[in-house]
């Protein structure tokens, strides 16, 4: 099995309060979370338990699209 990376990108939005989480995959598909979080530690946070608790797999799909 060959190794697989996601990108975890965590920013302010231009016109959003708060941060945004995105991870990208290694075929350069984008997850974005649905609403943005307090701080950036919270996103960073919560790209990590889906990490743990879901597997890499949930942000390998290949397609992008919107985690709740």
């Amino acid at each position: 099995m060959e190794p697989q990376g996601i990108q975890v990108d965590i920013y302010r939005g231009e016109d959003e309060p708060g941060w945004i989480l995105e991870v990208i995959d290694e075929e350069n598909a984008s997850t974005v979370r649905d609403a943005p979080f307090d701080t950036d530690r919270e996103a960073l946070d919560e790209a990590i338990k889906v990490i743990e608790q879901d597997d890499i797999k949930t942000f390998l799909e290949g397609e992008s699209e919107t985690m709740q």
